[in-house]
């Protein structure tokens, strides 16, 4: 009895002494302007990052303004609302910069967002961050819907890998730079300028690089799904959504379509509802943390 008491009593010493599990660190929510993801032909490029709270990896969105290829910046107000945003919706998010038009032709404005999305790949982005490799996602607006579009579908195979993404986001966007879609309106002229600016061209009718650059002639079933938002009165033509739409439907990619009533463009649509939408859609595809 005297033994099995010892036995006891060393028992529940060892019980006492036994320590509790390390809580994971906890890495505080933080922002960080003016960080540089990428130095090409002299020029360093780069992004503002808001970060959440978290103690696991976490899913990142890269934010890209709008500006018809020709001005803007990460640090427009809307996109600065979006990073905290959906920082205190639990992801990591990344503004960028990218090289404008006309000094920089495409395709260097969509080669910035693939280097952008590459680099948060990386191990040493991926530590310093806390992120997830495999999910990340973009959001674009006008100018910036059109790179999303782009880099959401190019490529094929899977989307954890390289430039590629796991969800897109696309405000006001174009599907196809050709003639046909903009000739609705005489008012779209100034949009078609634009987009020669941005390749590079004299002519709408003699700009091959605008046809090998719309979206709809790379979807393939491997993109990822799409949340694709436009107003029906706003200056863009309401079919460019659509055909982007279409194309990505007719292969099997899931996507969620709206086009709200009014007369706004690009980011400027948002309101409480859509933002929440668009803050479900990652959470769906990519899940602030997993």
């Amino acid at each position: 009895m005297l033994v099995a008491a010892v036995a006891a009593l060393a028992l529940a010493g060892c019980t006492q002494q036994a320590e509790p599990e390390p809580s994971p660190p906890v890495r505080p929510a933080f922002t960080e302007q003016d960080v540089v993801y990428r130095e090409v032909d002299g020029e360093s490029i780069a992004l503002d990052a808001c970060l959440p709270e978290t103690t696991e990896p976490t899913a990142s969105v890269v934010l890209v303004h709008g500006g018809g290829f020709v001005e803007g910046s990460k640090s427009l107000p809307d996109f600065v609302r979006l990073c905290e945003q959906l920082a205190d919706a639990g992801f990591a998010a990344f503004s960028i910069d990218y090289r404008l038009a006309p000094e920089h032709i495409h395709p260097a404005a969509l080669e910035d967002l693939q280097s952008a999305i590459a680099w948060l790949r990386e191990p040493e982005q991926t530590e310093r961050y806390l992120l997830d490799p495999d999910r990340i996602g973009a959001l674009g607006g006008s100018a910036g819907a059109v790179l999303v579009n782009m880099v959401g579908t190019m490529g094929e195979g899977s989307t954890t890998e390289g430039s590629r993404i796991a969800a897109a986001v696309s405000i006001s966007g174009v599907g196809a730079f050709t003639t046909e879609l903009f000739a609705v309106d005489d008012a779209y002229q100034g949009y078609i300028d634009i987009g020669l600016q941005y390749f590079g061209c004299v002519d709408a009718e003699d700009c091959p690089q605008a046809y090998a650059a719309s979206p709809v002639d790379h979807v393939d079933p491997t993109d990822p799904p799409f949340y694709l938002l436009a107003s029906a009165e706003e200056l863009l033509p309401e079919q460019q959504s659509e055909v982007l739409a279409a194309a990505l439907e007719e292969v099997g990619v899931e996507i969620e379509q709206r086009v709200d009533p009014g007369d706004e463009h690009s980011t400027q649509i948002l309101d409480e509802e859509y933002t929440a939408e668009i803050i479900a859609f990652f959470d769906e595809h990519l899940g602030a943390e997993q």
